[in-house]
């Protein structure tokens, strides 16, 4: 989410478009998943989402196309919201914030649903673009990794990577021809290659390590980098649609170990504590590792 926003800011300040809707919706998808579920109900956290809600209701860009031009489903929709926002008001007065604060996500659930469904075209191509843009960069990098790893376990699938290559070149071409969903389908194909070559090479414990580090800090790095490919593959397979997919409160706190031993590592390694450095990297890398077994990709500790 948060790197859906920075794209968001980046082609704003850039000045290279972007529909103002779909901004306007990622924008609040965004704050609405700071805010939800997260306790924020003290009169200080409500008056902020009071704010929030009433603006998307009555004052975003998104409101005033729907008042305008909506289409009477979509109306109905941001009407429902309006009154369950009008509810929260009234209760206010009572005291109960659980309950105000419920009413809150209500309404901006349903407000969210209706931008949804008001998106013209020209706003569900800007995001069907980004989609593909951002699974075009992810299939590239785990192409790189599979290789990799193909040749660290003494084993070749040529007719798998070729698939995949094969694959990512139509969906370039879809994707010059502004046929966005068509190539995102190719790349969800390559990607599901990718994430079933990568388990079968992961599950074989077959791979050959041959390490060789010429200083302590090269180990380290080492360490960083394998880190940082575990927590790609856990992000990718939560991602993929499947059912690891409903894994993802058993997996969030492995990933959050992860990045706090990382950070220990990070601070160890600036102060030049490399061994040291070195064996939280392993710790937090585990976690990882728990977590992708956790998804269905068993590899060895």
């Amino acid at each position: 989410m948060l790197f859906l926003l920075s794209r968001v800011k980046t082609k704003l300040k850039h000045g290279k478009g972007g529909n103002p809707l779909a901004v306007s919706f990622l924008l609040v998808l965004f704050v609405f998943s700071l805010f939800a579920n997260q306790g924020f109900t003290g009169p200080d956290k409500l008056k902020q989402k009071f704010s929030l809600v009433d603006r998307f209701l009555t004052k975003s860009r998104t409101a005033k196309r729907i008042a305008a031009q909506g289409k009477p489903e979509v109306k109905a929709i941001m009407a429902e919201a309006k009154a369950i926002y009008n509810q929260a008001v009234k209760a206010r007065s009572s005291g109960d914030n659980k309950k105000v604060g419920i009413l809150l996500d209500r309404a901006l659930k349903l407000a969210i649903s209706a931008s949804k469904k008001a998106a013209n075209p020209a706003s569900k191509q800007w995001l069907y673009k980004s989609r593909y843009e951002d699974l075009l960069t992810s299939v590239k990098n785990f192409s790189v990794t599979l290789k990799r790893y193909l040749d660290q376990s003494g084993k070749s699938d040529s007719k798998a990577l070729e698939k995949i290559q094969s694959l990512i070149k139509n969906a370039r071409q879809q994707a010059a021809k502004k046929q966005y969903q068509t190539a995102i389908t190719d790349l969800k194909q390559a990607q599901s290659l990718l994430t079933s070559g990568i388990k079968k090479v992961l599950g074989s414990r077959s791979l050959v390590y041959e390490l060789k580090f010429d200083t302590p800090k090269e180990e380290y790095q080492y360490e960083v980098n394998r880190g940082d490919s575990f927590e790609a593959l856990v992000r990718m397979m939560l991602t993929q649609g499947t059912k690891a997919s409903g894994k993802q409160k058993l997996v969030d706190p492995m990933v959050a170990k992860y990045f706090s031993l990382r950070l220990k590592a990070r601070n160890q390694a600036s102060a030049g504590a490399y061994e040291k450095a070195i064996s939280s990297q392993e710790e937090a890398n585990k976690f990882l590792t728990r977590a992708l077994r956790s998804l269905g990709l068993m590899i060895p500790m």
